[in-house]
């Protein structure tokens, strides 16, 4: 999915990019992922059991799995601070 070029700015933490270079490639990331995942989605659903094992494995998940964890998280965090702002307006 990423050029090589998106994964080396991505793992220098953008280091000598501008400014206007990162928001275009962060632009065009929020329109590719959710195709991406669409494209997972579908791939898991018209393989084989065995060609699906050999793609979504353990090793393959763990991070994805790490990652919904991270945002389920983030999630959280955030409804019980608009929860907190919104309770401490009212009283």
């Amino acid at each position: 999915m990423l050029s090589n070029r998106t994964r080396k700015h991505l793992k220098s933490n953008w280091k000598g990019v501008s400014k206007n270079a990162k928001n275009r490639t962060l632009q065009r990331l929020r329109i590719s992922v959710p195709s991406t995942f669409d494209d997972i989605v579908l791939i898991s659903q018209k393989l084989s059991e065995k060609e699906r094992r050999n793609i979504f494995n353990p090793e393959t998940l763990t991070p994805v799995v790490k990652l919904y964890s991270d945002i389920l998280q983030l999630k959280k965090t955030v409804e019980e601070k608009m929860f907190s702002s919104t309770h401490l307006e009212r009283t």
